[in-house]
């Protein structure tokens, strides 16, 4: 067990001496002493003397030439950085990505941005799930750039014909969070367009033609072939139709 006498002074060397060094503890039974109360980003030096239990004390280690000493770390840093630029403006809208541009600032320096969506179903925001780093192995979504880069998100996990709604997070190199993720309105938000239609019509069937007055109601003629056929079916709708003659036999 050890009794605190002071807490020492910063190691000041003038000339090679130390200057201004007080005791720190007194009985300290082991060879070990954790000095605790100092004062963060300061150097502190240390020397030692041995007593027995009639009192006797050692010389000092060489306090002038050998005094080890340590500096104590700078305080942590909990500084949050601000939320990003309330603005988040949509950069770019394909039916396959969207592109946003967030923008923080910190007291260190922002290390990443986390991007949220949430699908939005007849007006009503879902739940916002963070989306996966563009860089493996990131605890954020997105790295941020220099600062005069513009910071830019592409969203490439989109559906077509979708609307999202986006919010955005700074995260800096402590792994401070900004207070809030922005917007909080829920106000930005993209409308994937549409891929267009890709399915087409079924075939058509049971094509005939006539040039004789035996099919339905037509009234062939001597240079006239009339054909018909049975419509077909679309997921939109047919448009048209197009027919294509072989040569003559």
């Amino acid at each position: 067990m050890s009794t605190v006498i002071s807490t020492t002074v910063p190691l000041r060397q003038l000339g090679g001496c130390i200057k201004n060094a007080s005791q720190v503890a007194a009985n300290v039974a082991s060879t070990t002493y954790t000095n605790t109360g100092l004062v963060a980003s300061t150097k502190y030096g240390y020397y030692v003397a041995a007593l027995d239990a009639a009192g006797n004390e050692s010389t000092k280690t060489n306090a002038e030439a050998n005094a080890t000493s340590a500096t104590t770390l700078s305080p942590p840093d909990t500084t949050r950085p601000t939320d990003p630029v309330r603005q988040l403006p949509l950069q770019s809208m394909l039916s396959k990505s969207v592109c946003l541009g967030p923008r923080a600032l910190d007291n260190v320096s922002v290390a990443g941005y986390n991007v949220y969506r949430a699908v939005v179903t007849n007006g009503v925001v879902g739940t916002y799930t963070k989306l996966p780093p563009s860089v493996s192995g990131d605890p954020y979504t997105l790295r941020a750039p220099g600062n005069t880069t513009p910071v830019t998100y592409s969203d490439g996990l989109v559906n077509p014909s979708t609307t999202y709604s986006y919010q955005v997070e700074a995260v800096d190199s402590s792994g401070n969070l900004s207070l809030h993720r922005v917007p909080q309105d829920n106000s930005t938000r993209a409308t994937t367009p549409s891929l267009g239609d890709t399915t087409p019509p079924s075939q058509p069937h049971n094509v005939r033609s006539f040039t004789t007055q035996t099919g339905p109601a037509l009234t062939p003629t001597a240079n006239t072939i009339t054909v018909t056929w049975d419509p077909s079916t679309d997921n939109v709708g047919v448009s048209r139709y197009e027919l294509y003659r072989k040569a003559p036999d």
